[in-house]
């Protein structure tokens, strides 16, 4: 029995489920994100998960589990950083005595930084591991009339190294494939061969693959795009295997439909796609994911396909904070939207490596540059396909300007609108920071035809020299929002067609000078609490909207 099942066991039983009165599950993964995490405990336990803020969520969550007692079950640990660890819990503290925190791991040292209790679970022993093989390769049959079949069996269960999920997947491939050739050909399968340079593929779940038909190997590899815990429903992967052409090979069927349900009936038989513990929303349906050694075996073989998918969208999945790590293998990708909240906040915290390989994009909503990376930004530079609009957060992160040059925005044409952001909130300051600002700045000189365009929590001193009318002589739209050290606008007469003016959060700013803007149509400024002069109205006939 594997630790998730040994978990889920315990959730499940009756007398569990009596004796705590709230119970959550959520999946951890490689990637440790306190916000995300909170936010999905939260919501797990049927709460609210509001906003952004860490401290407002664990003031929540603190609220909630106040004279609770509850069951948490943390699902899957990698990280060991007892800094996270305790900022994360920090809320638990406030339940009864009798609350409890279940964690699965693979890695022992998680036992140590939670200061818990280790339950080592050890594999299957031979025994164990034929009863469970038996359960699903004869599925119902007498072994007994079946000599040679056990014969061969045996010798096969000992390949798996004890491991529940490999004895099942290979029992549920065996049973499909119920002939003493077919057996002693698993049998003879060199295992060595199929073993990566890391060991992150179990060979019995690669050689399960490799007896895939054709068209059950390509919609599997096309899950690879999935990170590690992400649930699917079914018809929505089946709608999805269809718009990408994967279901197109096969006459035998009455439609795409009945197809893909049954690559997933068979996909789901071999345990390559679990449901989940829990139904979900007002129809309670059931989800779908794949196990972590699973997931493992998708990346690693969905190189093996040229992936032709064309658009991809993850909107609404909150708790998506990374994308997978081979993602830059959809080279075809021509459309990307990455989840937001209502405020269009990003919930991705970094972008996937080797994005600048999709040089096929034409839409991308948002470009993050986290902190410690700033050369990320250079991801850009061949992404010169991209339409309408993208933001850029996270530019205060970038040292090196030449970074932000090699971004090449100069050469994306058909962007229309570009937002730039520094950091999330107001920085300390000082001179190297102000002087990086500017730098960085000055190197993202967009192209010409760009209509609108905002700057936010920009430290710099000074605007770029690219802020002309020469320019950007089509800019319909400027908003310049907590630009800290500016105390000059750019020379806005310069823009003939500017329509809009937003000026936000500049307390530097003293005085808007004269300067004739003739399309200008929406003036607002708003928190510069230094300004005394605004003398920009006079040559604006077709004011219609004035806001101070």
């Amino acid at each position: 029995m594997g630790k998730t099942t040994l978990a889920k066991l315990v959730c499940n039983d009756k007398k569990i489920k009596e004796h705590f009165q709230l119970q959550a599950w959520v999946y951890v993964s490689e990637s440790f994100d306190v916000v995300g995490l909170t936010k999905a405990i939260l919501e797990s336990f049927k709460f609210s998960a509001n906003g952004e803020n860490l401290s407002l969520l664990q003031q929540q969550l603190q609220h909630e589990l106040t004279g609770k007692k509850y069951l948490l079950v943390l699902d899957d640990i990698w990280n060991v950083n007892a800094a996270c660890w305790e900022d994360l819990l920090l809320p638990f503290n406030h339940g009864t005595s009798e609350s409890k925190i279940i964690v699965t791991t693979r890695d022992k040292g998680v036992k140590n930084v939670l200061n818990s209790k280790l339950f080592d679970l050890q594999q299957l022993d031979q025994n164990d591991c034929w009863r469970l093989f038996e359960t699903h390769a004869f599925h119902g049959k007498n072994v007994c009339e079946y000599k040679e079949f056990e014969s061969i069996g045996k010798k096969i269960v000992n390949k798996c190294g004890g491991l529940p999920l490999a004895v099942k997947t290979l029992g549920q491939l065996l049973r499909r494939k119920f002939s003493e050739p077919e057996w002693m050909n698993i049998l003879e399968t060199d295992m060595g061969r199929l073993s990566d340079e890391d060991n992150k593929v179990n060979p019995v779940l690669r050689l399960s693959y490799h007896n895939l038909p054709s068209n059950h190997k390509r919609c599997f590899a096309y899950c690879s795009i999935f990170p590690k815990g992400y649930e699917f429903r079914k018809g929505e992967l089946i709608n999805v295997w269809m718009a990408e052409g994967l279901l197109k090979c096969c006459k035998a069927y009455n439609s795409e439909e009945e197809f893909g349900s049954e690559i997933f009936g068979d996909l789901a038989s071999i345990s390559f796609l679990q449901q989940s513990l829990h139904p979900k929303g007002f129809t309670q349906e059931h989800y779908f994911f794949m196990h972590d050694l699973v997931s493992a075996l998708a990346k690693s073989v969905s190189g093996e396909f040229c992936m032709q998918i064309e658009d991809y969208g993850v909107k609404g999945c909150r708790r998506m904070t990374d994308l997978p790590s081979n993602f830059s293998k959809l080279v075809n990708l021509c459309h990307l939207e990455l989840p937001s909240d209502d405020f269009r906040h990003p919930y991705i915290k970094k972008m996937p490596k080797n994005i600048g390989k999709l040089n096929q994009l034409q839409s991308l909503t948002y470009f993050i540059v986290e902190e410690h990376n700033g050369s990320v930004l250079k991801e850009l530079e061949k992404l010169n396909h991209l339409h309408g609009s993208i933001n850029i957060e996270g530019l205060g992160n970038v040292i090196d300007p030449a970074d932000a040059a090699m971004a090449n925005l100069k050469d994306k044409k058909y962007l229309e609108e570009l937002h730039l952001k520094f950091y999330d909130k107001r920085e300390e300051m000082n001179d190297s920071i102000v002087e990086s600002n500017v730098s960085v700045l000055e190197a993202l000189h967009p192209n010409r035809k760009l209509k609108k365009l905002t700057i936010e929590n920009y430290n710099g001193n000074r605007f770029p020299t690219w802020l002309r009318g020469c320019h950007l002589p089509n800019l319909v739209s400027l908003k310049l929002k907590n630009c800290g050290s500016c105390s000059l606008l750019p020379p806005l007469g310069q823009f003939p067609l500017l329509k809009k003016i937003s000026i936000e959060e500049c307390p530097e700013l003293k005085k808007v000078q004269p300067q004739d803007l003739p399309s200008l149509q929406i003036l607002e400024i708003s928190h510069c609490n230094k300004l005394e002069e605004c003398l920009c109205l006079k040559g604006s006939p077709l004011l219609k909207e004035l806001y101070i």
